[in-house]
């Protein structure tokens, strides 16, 4: 019988999460943006010619307003816009169908982290109604399709400690992540270094053949990768975007204008002052409850509008003041699978070298979402 109402609230959180992402898809947001209509154009030349605008036979990244993007996201593009058209419901809707996936697999881990059915559906219910996941799940975005692997390979990791077939194909999924969007390929080689540094001596236990399988899927992965890094695809747009080229320029402007005394001024108005300042100033700006929880800045796709809802905010005050309370359900289950839920936050590392658009956080908003629950119940 709980079982029973466990699954009919989780089809009700379901349920909810895919009419907020599905009604009025294709009139709101009311057009689709660059990057939707340039990945959809793509998707329909490839699906017609199985060329990308530029000519390339089935590429893996795409080149795009002097970018190079990963087509992975395009072939999931191409079934809807052969269904539906080349329209703003035929590109978006991959991304809707995404989102709702991962409303349960958001269940599934969070479950099986802490082996309660109510924290999984707490966590259920507030992924399905938080508006930075409703909105990315309304435009198509890379960024959708990276998170989508990322919480996929990371619950197929998790299950492989049981079933240790499941490790190669967690593996696969990180990797695909990686591929897919710009952020994750710092994210994914910093999460994958400590879950298998906090794993280790279990990993070793497995099969010889799980283990050669999964060495099999990294260097088949890795390589093309390494490979397109260096062709200059794999990184174009970390070229224009990271911190050791913007910081100068968002500085620029501060640094002639101040009426401060000399002394005073060379230990303000200095580069390494200004370089910190960029740096923590990113790293910050995501943990601010301004930004979280009742506008973003002007400049980023929530403008105006707040990242997660209101009474989400009692669990990111307790999950960061207190975040393995020794009443927690999270530092219960420590010893059990704690550790996938507690080395989380490494996925912010890389974050201070990386512009502050909302789509390159979403990692660290699945994370950060696993901390507000993490605090609820502490």
């Amino acid at each position: 019988m709980k079982n029973n109402i466990s699954v009919l609230l989780l089809v009700i959180a379901v349920l909810g999460g895919t009419a907020l992402r599905l009604i009025g898809l294709s009139d709101s947001p009311p057009s689709l943006n660059w990057d939707e209509a340039a990945l959809g154009y793509n998707a329909y030349s490839i699906s017609e010619t199985g060329r990308d605008e530029y000519g390339e036979f089935f590429p893996i990244f795409t080149r795009s307003f002097d970018d190079y993007k990963s087509a992975i996201p395009i072939y999931f593009m191409i079934p809807s816009i052969r269904i539906f058209g080349l329209n703003e419901f035929g590109v978006r809707f991959p991304s809707v169908i995404l989102g709702i996936i991962n409303i349960a697999i958001i269940f599934l881990l969070v479950f099986k982290i802490t082996e309660s059915g109510l924290a999984g559906l707490s966590s259920s219910f507030a992924l399905s109604i938080e508006p930075w996941a409703v909105h990315y799940s309304r435009t198509f975005h890379e960024a959708t399709t990276a998170l989508f692997f990322f919480i996929v390979g990371w619950l197929m990791f998790i299950y492989s400690k049981k079933k240790n077939y499941l490790l190669p194909i967690s593996m696969f999924s990180f990797l695909l992540s990686l591929y897919t969007y710009h952020s994750n390929k710092l994210i994914v080689p910093l999460f994958l270094g400590i879950l298998f540094l906090f794993n280790r001596r279990l990993i070793l236990t497995y099969p010889k053949k799980i283990l050669a399988s999964t060495i099999l899927v990294l260097v088949g992965l890795v390589i093309p990768f390494i490979f397109f890094a260096f062709s200059g695809q794999a990184f174009a747009r970390a070229g224009s975007t990271n911190i050791f080229i913007m910081w100068q320029a968002e500085t620029k402007g501060l640094r002639n204008n101040h009426l401060l005394p000399p002394i005073i001024s060379h230990l303000i108005h200095n580069d390494t002052y200004y370089f910190l300042q960029a740096f923590f100033g990113r790293y910050l700006s995501y943990f601010s409850p301004t930004n979280l929880f009742l506008k973003e800045p002007p400049e980023n796709a929530l403008a105006g509008n707040s990242l997660f809802n209101s009474f989400e905010f009692v669990g990111w005050l307790t999950g960061l003041l207190i975040p393995h309370s020794s009443t927690g359900i999270f530092h219960r289950h420590w010893n059990r699978a704690g550790k996938d839920y507690s080395y989380s936050p490494l996925s912010l590392s890389g974050k201070p070298l990386l512009k502050n658009t909302t789509k390159r956080w979403v990692n660290f908003f699945t994370c950060l979402h696993l901390h507000f629950l993490g605090g609820l119940y502490s």
